[in-house]
């Protein structure tokens, strides 16, 4: 009998290994050479929740212009885990004088990372009196 025990605790755990859902991870690939030359933001983080700063790292923030003129904003993510994680973002803007500008970024929107991924999210400034931003990422409930 003492040794049955361990060998239907092995099935038991293995059978319930098997019904966890699968989750795939993904691999990625581009050009050696790249011809777009992407100008990065120096960036200073807040993290409150270390296991998601952990789990879903930002890798860097970049700008540019948008076709209207106004600044573009680009983040590149990174999921560190093996199964998905889903986070809410939002990008809130600022004027000259550090006062919040309206934007159609100001709720929070939902995203899906899967396993080992980097994804890019991205904001236009609304006007062309918003002149700095901040990403917010917390995870999603």
């Amino acid at each position: 009998m003492n040794l049955l025990k361990p060998l239907v605790i092995g099935t038991i755990a293995l059978a319930m290994a098997s019904c966890a859902p699968w989750q795939p991870r993904v691999n990625t690939a581009q050009e050696v050479e790249r011809e777009g030359t992407p100008t990065p933001i120096e960036d200073a983080r807040l993290n409150w929740d270390e296991d998601l700063a952990k789990a879903v790292q930002l890798i860097g923030l970049i700008e540019g212009a948008a076709p209207n003129g106004f600044t573009k904003i680009e983040a590149e993510l990174f999921n560190a885990t093996r199964g998905r994680v889903a986070i809410r973002y939002r990008f809130e803007w600022f004027d000259a004088d550090g006062f919040a500008v309206d934007s159609p970024m100001d709720e929070f929107r939902d995203y899906a990372l899967l396993g080992g991924e980097r994804a890019r999210i991205s904001t236009v400034a609304p006007n062309d009196r918003a002149v700095d931003f901040e990403l917010e990422i917390i995870a999603a409930p």
